[in-house]
């Protein structure tokens, strides 16, 4: 797709936001370059829940399902560890949510920097100095370093299961300065011992435990300054409870990629970022605020959250669901997008996208 203007971006961080944002940016007709710290192709770690709202993105750029092994959720339930006791059971037939999927690093962007970690970025002129000592300015860089970002290309062959399971940090469980996955173990033992026998026998099963801190930044408020834009976990790491990072990461770069189509000149990037960050600040901050909402409890600990937020409280979990994956931002940016270009303009844009 031309461009009146292309324009050269830097993006820093190869995980999802950042190679999503990539492509999006890449078909708008930019030249893109991306700098990773890691230096090699290597597993991420875990696997990830993808929604509706997330694979309506995952379409658009022509992403392989069955390459990836991805797998459809047919159910959510939760339960109580106790006694299994079910408290909320949604059957999801008519859902596309995709599970372990990946991204191909090499074709995410027109250059990849690997092992190539950022000491400093100038907002004012978009420069980025790297640890070697090397710089380089763009029109625009799009900050995508989530924690740990590393490229996920390595295969899971659809054998892995993966199970998680959340305790007291190891520092409160008097963790050793050498510890590994054996103390791991143990930990999850004595955390789970009150629970249900089978859950307790999964646990027991696991050839390997590994942990990581599970954080949560307050809501974002500041996105754009400068020539530099924050996508994905950079500005809203938010909870796992809802499986909603990874798509909000897909969400803030399709939506980045269409807003910075079309540009008549340099002159509209600011203009532009300032609708990006009006756009995704209104989507984000509710489902930041509900990102550790368990479903079946939306009325109960998280009521004043929810109204607070949406100005309305969720009486079901299905109507939880609906408001998180229902989402279709390729529709919302193109909206945003006709504000610009007119009307009809940005919908021809999308259907070329």
């Amino acid at each position: 797709m031309s461009t009146d203007t292309r324009l050269n971006i830097g993006i820093v961080g190869a995980g999802i936001s950042g190679l999503a944002a990539a492509i999006a940016l890449r078909r708008a007709g930019h030249t893109v370059t991306v700098f990773e710290q890691s230096s090699e192709f290597r597993e991420s770690g875990f696997a990830v829940s993808i929604s509706p709202n997330g694979t309506r993105v995952l379409d658009l750029f022509g992403f392989d399902y069955r390459r990836a092994k991805a797998l459809d959720c047919k159910k959510i339930e939760v339960s109580s560890g106790v006694d299994l006791c079910k408290s909320v059971e949604i059957a999801l037939d008519d859902h596309r949510k995709r599970l372990a999927f990946r991204i191909e690093g090499g074709t995410a962007a027109t250059r990849a920097e690997l092992g190539r970690k950022v000491l400093n970025v100038d907002i004012e002129s978009a420069t980025l100095t790297l640890e070697d000592g090397s710089s380089f300015t763009y029109d625009l860089i799009v900050g995508a370093d989530g924690r740990n970002d590393t490229l996920l290309t390595e295969d899971r062959s659809g054998e892995l299961q993966d199970i998680e399971a959340s305790y007291l940090s190891c520092d409160q469980l008097g963790r050793p300065k050498d510890y590994g996955s054996a103390f791991l173990a143990e930990a999850l033992k004595k955390e789970y011992e009150k629970f249900h026998p089978l859950l307790r026998r999964t646990l027991s099963k696991a050839n390997e435990v590994s942990d990581w801190s599970v954080t949560s930044t307050s809501s974002p408020t500041c996105w754009t300054k400068g020539k530099v834009v924050l996508i994905g976990d950079a500005v809203h790491s938010m909870f796992p409870t809802t499986g909603q990072g990874a798509c909000q990461c897909l969400e803030d770069a399709v939506a980045l990629g269409i807003l910075l189509s079309n540009l008549p000149s340099r002159d509209h990037i600011y203009a532009r970022l300032r609708s990006f960050e009006e756009m995704r600040r209104q989507r984000v901050v509710p489902v930041h605020a509900l990102s550790g909402v368990l479903l079946g409890q939306e009325r109960e600990r998280d009521r004043k959250v929810a109204r607070a937020v949406l100005g309305k409280d969720f009486s079901t979990p299905e109507e939880n669901l609906v408001y998180t994956n229902g989402y279709n931002v390729i529709l919302e940016a193109r909206n945003y997008l006709e504000r610009f270009l007119g009307t009809g303009k940005g919908k021809e844009w999308c259907s070329l996208l």
